[in-house]
This record gives structure tokens, C-alpha cells and sequence, in this order.
């Protein structure tokens, strides 16, 4: 061979062996990056690199048996360790993570072995948010399992084959991953895992079941109890509490004798007089036959036709001019007057309008439960009227279904203290619970969750459901439910205001149309609110795909007429529907980049090129239907503010030809990017309802403590005092804020021109934690108390605000709450928050307080071995164990320690 040709061939050998190289090279970045992307480099072994290469193999099939045995003897426990892993980067207020540990126990006689089998869990915190989105799973460290994002909070685990262990019985063993965010609360966990297979029945694993969360683990560590390092909030010590416990204990005469205070009393205490029913009557009336009937059901005093001497109760119709916050003398027709005169036992309350006259029954019902001396009722004279127009509570019954009976029991409760609006938030992505006629789909798929992971019988198990359609999690308001609520509130004078929250937060429309669509016929209305193949990639801020109705479609529109019109149907000869509410909040980014129709809707309208340009044609379009229909509109407030000149403002009200448009202010008024939106918002014509979330979103807690239930990203805690103490007229910012340039004039921000437009306040129930009544009734009472005194009343320290006039009407309010309205409360059944009691050891003595005084607290005789009622000081000599009971006696708050 030529030494030429040599070097020819060697040449060719040699790029030969580059090109393999270059191939082996290409291939191994390929599997790092795979590896990177799924979580799984750090556990790569032999088995992995020839998963990556090959792919898994298949896992045998789990039986029944199989299934029945891990649910009930797998025994699982769940611990935060650390919230403070992402240090300083949370000091800031940025997004960190937390670790956590999943112990798992095999209490059984037989090895737990890898099968097809999936447990599956709810997370309201991302599962290693740093590598979301991951569609093939994620591998967890040391464990042999894959964990997966289904969708919202549900999550599963399964095994990988070759890397998964049996788990002998009696073994234990432990692995660790991070959640996006922090945990500071048992409740941020959810009950009811489960494990399930194809072609098998689903199971609930024993150990998780139920409402005592007992899985979870203490939150025993500042690492555990404190969002981060620089967090102000920890659990309550009895003497932290003790010193936080602001209301002292008044003499009879400064507990009120009615909630919400009333605008004038004058109370005469030298002359009283005693009602005996049977020696009483009420007089007919042809104008107030209903709150005629209703008191007399209340008290027990029969309706009479005449007047026959004294010891009558008479209802008169005349106007009630009262004095409005304005200056300008008026007949509200809320309004009513109330007058006990004991010389002549007789009993008038005057209103010009059947809602006036149901507020004086309301009051006099109050007066008659008071604790008056010797139990006669003075003489007293009262001219009342409301604050503001809009005394709301919002009830959310899409995430966790409550029944009409549970609603009918809190409107009750309301109407005692005159509050009139009840807003029904019916749809969100883990239910809808109204049913409407001609679109059946929306509640027998819609209203339900179970474990179907193609959802064409039900939504996919959330926030602790469940397998089974029988949770909280399934449920809904058939017509005749529906109208049964409308009755109900119409008796009490309580405005029903239904929300179909749209276009965000709309999974459960969206699974329950697109089973509509794959099963209609051609004689079928099409009510498509998404699109076939849309490759729109969006997440919500609760972790949803894909949960954003389409607003390019002409379908959407006769969807959203088609419920408008079914609604409104459902109103008409009970309570005519005023009031719309649409949601519009907390929309998903790019939630439509993938949608043809939005592509060519852009396309061929200069106007409409981004996403809020198209939420803008949405809002419009839904608002002109229900203008239409003579129906105004509300919306949280994100849905009705555009993005102009780098800050968020009110849409043009000119675009809206609606009587009213309503906006709820949720946000803090420190929000960056919208500041000044109350008064933006009244100022251009909206009616503002403020629903501040740091005041009064009542599915947070009482307490900074991981025991108590709620979410927390509005504040760590809402006490009742904080409620209480809000003032509504303070809507007005610093002024060192700048006003947002697309506002105009700087007066629009400075200046409420139009006081009028702030119409009330309103409370908010979220439902994520909340899945029974006795839950509801907890997080709603006491507080509802403190949001109807302040929606009824202004108080005068909230003029002047003098602070020892504050703490003086702050002491009257719960002292009154403590010794006479938690007892009118056991009367309804309402399972209200007992508060925890406050206490001091001093010189070896014990000293309780309470947040409400009237409440009894009780401490553990450790020589008796009995609860004692705690009567002046105590002596102690160790811990000592304290709880605070019920008026009725027959519920108790959780038990606290103080150490000697």
C-alpha cells in the first residue's frame, strides 16, 4: 500500500470514529438532559440510563385484594420539616420552597409489592415547583416512586419498576421533596388519600381518612409554625393571649341590647315593664302580615285582631325620616322606629316599607333576649337606620358543596343582624352547583367528583374528595332547592345574588360541555366554551390547565345567555333577578395564545391583540347580555381594570350600559399595580362593595396557630376585633402613592367624589378548608357579628379616632357578644369558635382571661381529676390544663397549658 493510500484510509477511519463520538457524546447530553428535566440525575443508576434509553417497563396488574390490603394497613404520615430552605430569597418576598418527609408504614402481614397501582393526594402547594411542568412525572428521591400532576391540587405516586422495593411488613421507611411556597397549618392538608388501579374499585387509605388530619404531623419548630425567618407570627402563648384579650369586663348597662347598634336609643331604666306572652297580643296588620306572623312565631305572642286595653305589640306604617351620613334628612326604607312604653304596655315599631318593619321585629326580638334587670324591659326609644345599603356575605359552595339547609341556617343568622345580601358563589373549577335546564351536563358531570381519570361520569377527585361521589366534593341545588333558598330569603329580606365565575375558574363548565360535545347529536344547541385542539398552555394561580372559558367563540356567548336566561327564569316569580355576578378574577396567563379562533379573531380586529384586550371584548359582551335582560352586573375587581400606561384602572364606565356595575375590592390598598382602585372605582361610576381580604375573608384563621383552619395569604390572622375595627370611610391611600398617569386628573385618586358609590361591605366563606357545616359555622361566627355591626353602624371614634373611645365601644361589643350572643346563637345550632382562653401565673396564682368576657373557663383539677370553673385567682403549683366552655355548656374550645 501506497503511502498515500494509507493515509487516505486512516483519514477516513479517523472521521469515522469522530462521527461515532460526536454520536455518543450528542446522546449522553440528551439522556443529562432528560434526566435534568425530570428530576432524576441525582438517583441515576443503570436501571434509569435504560429507562431514559428503552423506557419503563409495564408494571403487573394490582388486584383488588391487592388494593383493599395497602388502604387499609399502609400507614402514612406526613411532616413539614423546614419552611425556611430557600433562606433569604423568602426574607425578600419571593417564592421559595419547603421540604417535607412522607413516612410510610406497611402495618399489614404481607409485603406491599409494585403493581399498577397509584395513590393518590391533594397538594395545594406545588410539588417541586422548580421542575413544573413535568408530564412524565418526577422522581422522588430514595423512594422508588414517580409522583405526577393531575390537574388543581390532585396528585399521584406510583412505583418504578426495578427501582421500587417491596415494602416488607412492619417496615417503615421515609423519603423528602419540596412543595412550592410554605405550610404553617394542618389544614393546608388534605384528608382522604386514595389508591387505586385499572379495572379495580378505588380505595380510601385508612390512615388519611377523615376530618382529624391526624396523618399530619405537629407544627412544633419555628422552622414548622413560621412562613420564614423574618415572620412576626407564632403561636399563642396563654399570657401572649392574655395581653392580646383588650376587652375589660363592664357592668350590666354598657352590654348592648341589640347587634348591630343602632343609629339612636334612649333607654329610661326608672320604668320597665314585664312581658308575659300569654298576657300579650300582637295586632293585626293589613300592610306587615308577614313580620306580623314571623314575631309571633318567635316570641310565642298569638296575633289579635283589636286592640283590647293594654299589653299589645302594633305595627304601624309611616314614613321615618332619618339623617344620612350626607346631612340630608330623608325617609330611608330601611328605616323603622321602636318605641316600649311600660305606663301603657304597649309596644309600636313604625316603618314605611315592609323591609324597615322586619329590621324593628329583628330589633325587638333582641330586646326581649336581653338581659334586662329583674327581666323587664325598660322604657326605650329607637330611630335606626343602616350605614350602608350593602351588608353582604359571600358564600363559597363550588369548591365544598353545603346544603340548602346549612344556607338557610346562616341566612337566618344573618337576618338577625339585618344583613341583606347572601352572594352564592356556584361555579369553579372543582364544581358547579346549580342545575340548568337544557344543559343537564353541568351538574350530572359537573357537580360531582369522583375517581374518573377521563372525567365522562364526574370531575376528577380535589382538595380532599375522595374517590367517591358521596364528599363534599358532589352536590348541587336542584330547581326546586334553588327556589326554596330564593323563598326562604325573600321572608327575610335577603337579596340572593348568584356568581358563575367566568371566563377564569371555569374547569367544571368546561369538562362538563366538553362531555356535552363528544356525546351530542345534530339536534343538540352547541354550547362549546373551548376549542378542539387548542394548544393553549396556561396554569392558574390554584395549579389548573387549561380552566379558561374561550371569548372568540360565538358558542361561549350562548352558553353564557343560555344561564343568564335559565337563572333569571328561576328568580322571576319569587325574587326577580337584579344582580349578575360573573367572577372575572384571577385569570390565567396566555390562557388563549394557542386558540385558533382567538388567532384569527386578532387577526382581523386591530383592537383586540392581547389577552387583556380580549378579557375587555368578553366582559363587554357578557354585560350587554345581561343589560338586555335589565340585569345589573358585578365582578371581583381584577375583571373590570385594564392595563394602561403601567398600571391597572377601571374600564371605562361608558362601555357598560348595565343600571349598576358592582366591583368587590378584595385586594390589600396597597396593591402596587392598581393602586387607588376604591376611589378609581367610585369615582367613575361603580358601585364599590369593599371585601378586603385582610378584614374580612373568613376561610383564614382566627389565631397564628397551626391548629386553627384556614388559608393565610391575606394575613396570618383575622380576629373579630380586626373585623370590628375596619373602618369603611378609610378607603382613601397615602397620598404619597402616586396617582397611575391613565387616571387623569390626580383628584380622581385623592378625592372620594362620589361617597355615595362605596355601597357596603361584604364578608367572604372560601371552601377549600371548609367541608362541613360544623367547619362553616366556625369560620363565619363570631366574626359576621363584627362585619354587621360595622356595615349598620358608624362609630364615633371612627370620626374622631379617639382610641380610648375605640377600646371602650370595643369592650361593650364583645362583652355583649360573650354574655348574650353566643347564647342566641346555640339556640339556632350554630357551632361557632369558642376562643381559647388567656392566662397569667402570678405569685404561684392563676389568672384567666377571655376574648369575650361572659365565657366560663374552666381549668383541670389535677387532685379532683375534674374540670373546675376558674372563680378569682387560682393557686397552682404546675402545669395547668384551661379550656373555655359554651354558654349552653356543651361544647368547649381547645385545651391550652400554662406552665407555673
Amino acid at each position: 500500500m501506497t503511502c498515500r493510500r494509507y493515509l487516505s484510509v486512516m483519514g477516513l477511519r479517523l472521521k469515522r470514529c469522530k462521527g461515532m463520538v460526536a454520536v455518543l457524546v450528542l446522546f449522553g447530553i440528551l439522556i443529562i438532559l432528560r434526566y435534568r428535566k425530570s428530576g432524576e440525575l441525582k438517583t441515576a443508576t443503570k436501571y434509569n440510563i435504560y429507562r431514559t434509553v428503552f423506557g419503563e417497563k409495564t408494571l403487573p396488574r394490582a388486584t383488588q385484594a391487592m388494593i383493599d390490603n395497602i388502604a387499609e394497613n399502609l400507614d402514612i404520615r406526613f411532616d413539614v420539616l423546614d419552611n425556611f430552605i430557600s433562606g433569604t430569597k423568602l426574607e425578600a418576598g419571593g417564592n421559595g420552597n419547603f421540604l417535607v418527609r412522607i413516612t410510610i408504614t406497611n402495618r399489614g402481614q404481607t409485603p406491599i409489592t409494585a403493581a399498577d397501582w397509584r395513590i393518590y393526594c391533594y397538594f395545594m402547594r406545588t410539588v417541586e415547583a422548580e421542575h413544573m411542568p413535568y408530564p412524565n412525572g418526577i422522581e422522588i428521591n430514595n423512594s422508588g416512586l414517580k409522583v405526577h400532576h393531575v390537574d388543581g391540587s390532585l396528585y399521584y405516586f406510583r412505583p418504578i419498576v426495578g427501582v421500587f422495593k417491596d415494602i416488607q411488613a412492619k417496615e417503615e421507611r421515609s423519603f423528602r421533596f419540596k412543595l412550592g411556597g410554605f405550610c404553617v397549618s394542618r389544614t393546608d392538608l388534605m384528608p382522604n388519600w386514595y389508591i387505586a388501579a385499572e379495572n379495580v374499585s378505588a380505595r380510601v387509605i385508612a390512615s388519611t381518612e377523615g376530618e382529624s388530619l391526624r396523618y399530619v404531623g405537629y407544627f412544633d419548630t419555628v422552622n414548622k409554625f413560621k412562613r420564614r425567618p423574618n415572620d412576626e407570627y407564632h403561636p399563642l402563648s396563654p399570657e401572649e393571649r392574655f395581653k392580646l384579650n383588650s376587652a375589660t369586663i363592664v357592668d350590666r348597662d354598657s352590654i348592648l341590647p341589640v347587634i348591630p347598634t343602632p343609629l339612636e336609643m334612649k333607654i329610661v331604666q326608672t320604668v320597665s315593664v314585664h312581658i308575659i306572652p300569654e298576657e300579650w297580643v300582637i295586632l293585626e296588620s293589613s300592610f306587615f302580615t308577614e313580620e306580623v306572623k314571623m314575631l309571633s312565631e318567635v316570641i310565642g305572642i298569638p296575633v289579635g285582631i283589636s286592640k283590647s286595653g293594654n299589653r299589645y305589640i302594633e305595627f304601624l306604617k309611616d314614613d321615618v325620616i332619618v339623617t344620612g351620613s350626607n346631612g340630608h334628612a330623608n325617609n330611608h326604607p330601611e328605616a323603622y322606629r321602636l318605641k316600649v312604653d311600660p305606663t301603657k304596655s304597649i309596644i309600636t315599631i313604625m316603618a314605611s316599607t315592609s323591609q324597615g318593619m322586619f329590621y324593628g321585629v329583628q330589633t325587638l326580638r333582641s330586646l326581649m333576649d336581653h338581659d334586662w334587670p329583674h327581666g323587664r324591659i325598660p322604657k326605650i326609644t329607637i330611630k335606626d337606620a343602616p350605614r350602608f345599603e350593602y351588608r353582604g356575605l359571600h358564600i363559597d359552595v363550588a369548591r365544598n358543596f353545603h346544603s340548602k339547609e346549612q344556607i338557610q341556617k346562616i341566612m337566618g343568622s344573618m337576618a338577625m343582624y339585618k344583613m341583606n345580601r347572601l352572594h352564592l358563589h356556584l361555579s369553579d373549577d372543582e364544581g358547579w352547583r346549580l342545575e340548568i335546564p337544557g344543559i343537564h351536563q353541568l351538574t350530572s358531570i359537573g357537580s360531582k367528583r369522583c375517581h374518573d381519570p377521563a372525567e365522562e361520569r364526574c370531575l376528577l377527585p380535589m382538595l380532599g374528595s375522595g374517590p367517591f361521589d358521596t364528599s363534599s366534593g358532589t352536590g348541587f341545588y336542584s330547581v326546586e332547592d334553588y327556589k326554596d333558598i330564593l323563598r326562604f330569603a325573600n321572608k327575610l329580606h335577603i337579596e340572593v345574588i348568584p356568581e358563575f365565575d367566568m371566563p377564569g375558574h371555569s374547569r367544571a363548565a368546561i369538562v362538563s360541555m366538553n362531555v356535552r360535545g363528544r356525546h351530542s347529536t345534530h339536534n343538540d344547541q352547541d354550547y362549546s366554551i373551548t376549542e378542539n385542539y387548542d394548544r393553549s398552555v396556561s396554569f392558574s394561580g390554584q395549579s389548573f390547565r387549561g380552566n379558561v372559558i374561550n371569548p372568540c367563540l360565538s358558542s361561549t356567548y350562548r352558553f353564557v345567555k343560555k344561564v343568564i336566561s335559565e337563572v333569571k327564569e328561576l328568580h322571576k316569580d319569587i325574587q326577580p333577578l337584579q344582580f349578575y355576578h360573573f367572577g372575572g378574577d384571577e385569570v390565567a396567563s396566555n390562557p388563549w395564545e394557542g386558540s385558533k379562533s382567538c388567532q384569527r379573531m386578532k387577526s382581523e380586529n386591530s383592537h383586540l391583540q392581547t389577552d387583556y384586550d380580549l378579557m375587555k371584548y368578553f366582559i363587554k359582551n357578557v354585560a350587554t347580555l345581561a343589560a338586555d335582560m335589565n340585569i345589573s352586573i358585578g365582578a371581583w375587581e381584577d375583571a373590570l381594570l385594564e392595563w394602561r400606561d403601567d398600571n391597572f384602572v377601571p374600564f371605562p364606565r361608558k362601555n357598560f350600559q348595565n343600571r349598576d356595575l358592582y366591583t368587590y375590592i378584595w385586594k390589600r390598598k396597597s396593591e402596587m399595580y392598581s393602586p387607588h382602585r376604591a376611589v378609581l372605582f367610585a369615582n367613575n361610576g361603580y358601585k364599590v362593595v369593599l371585601a378586603y381580604g385582610d378584614h374580612f375573608y373568613f376561610d383564614h384563621p382566627y389565631e397564628p396557630d397551626p391548629e386553627e383552619r384556614g388559608l393565610y395569604w391575606a394575613g396570618r390572622m383575622i380576629t373579630t376585633e380586626k373585623t370590628w375595627g375596619f373602618t369603611p370611610e378609610d378607603v382613601r391611600e397615602n397620598v404619597s402613592i402616586p396617582c397611575p398617569r391613565a387616571a387623569g386628573d390626580e383628584s380622581m385618586c385623592y378625592n372620594l367624589q362620589s361617597p355615595e358609590n362605596i355601597v357596603g361591605l361584604q364578608a367572604a366563606l372560601w371552601s377549600e378548608t371548609v367541608r362541613t357545616s360544623e367547619q362553616m359555622d366556625y369560620m363565619l361566627f363570631p366574626r359576621l357579628m363584627a362585619v354587621a355591626e360595622r356595615a349598620w353602624h358608624k362609630a364615633v371614634w371612627e370620626t374622631t379616632m379617639d382610641t380610648a373611645s375605640k377600646s371602650a365601644d370595643w369592650s361593650s361589643f364583645a362583652n355583649t357578644i360573650g354574655h348574650k350572643e353566643l347564647k342566641r346563637l346555640d339556640k339556632l345550632g350554630i357551632k361557632y369558635r369558642i376562643p381559647l382562653p388567656g392566662a397569667r401565673i402570678v405569685d404561684k396564682k392563676l389568672e384567666v382571661n377571655i376574648e369575650f368576657p361572659g365565657l366560663d373557663v374552666d381549668y383541670f383539677d389535677s387532685e379532683k381529676k375534674t374540670w373546675q370553673p376558674v372563680r378569682g385567682l387560682i393557686p397552682v403549683k404546675g402545669p395547668v390544663a384551661l379550656i373555655t366552655r359554651s354558654p349552653d355548656g356543651n361544647r368547649f374550645s381547645r385545651k391550652v397549658v400554662i406552665n407555673a
